[in-house]
């Protein structure tokens, strides 16, 4: 491991103003659709449309029983799309609140471990990759 002593990383008060500057290192999230957005959606696919001309077809040459099951069936279809796709979101939303990396940093001068959602522009990181430990800074 290498560390030039002339490094000794942001002071906490730099990497305040730095942080109110930029913001938090984080991917931006995306509101969570709502289940009417959802199931219109799961009505948007080429192979949808095709059922939908078959049932309009039918009920012009006057197969109606065939007409109403091919839209029951899609309405089936988009019930189940919407409760599969609904709970994988909140499956994904409760995963990211459970998941937070840290990071480690020199800050005024001592190694700190971090939220990495408070790591800046011109912080030194420390990388790990197994038993192999990098030093890394920007400059």
């Amino acid at each position: 491991m290498y560390i030039d002593a002339k490094q000794q990383g942001l002071s906490s008060l730099d990497a305040a103003r730095l942080l109110q500057e930029h913001g938090e290192n984080r991917l931006p999230s995306s509101k969570p659709s709502s289940l009417i957005i959802i199931f219109i959606k799961q009505f948007i696919s080429p192979f949808i449309y095709i059922l939908l001309v078959a049932a309009i077809v039918s009920f012009m040459v006057k197969q109606i029983p065939s007409a109403v099951f091919i839209i029951a069936v899609l309405f089936i279809n988009a019930i189940i799309g919407t409760i599969q796709e609904y709970s994988a979101q909140k499956s994904a939303h409760a995963l990211k609140q459970m998941i937070k990396g840290s990071a480690r940093v020199i800050r005024d001068g001592n190694a700190q471990t971090i939220n990495a959602e408070y790591v800046v522009p011109g912080d030194l990181l420390f990388l790990f990759s197994g038993g192999f430990t990098a030093f890394i800074f920007r400059g």
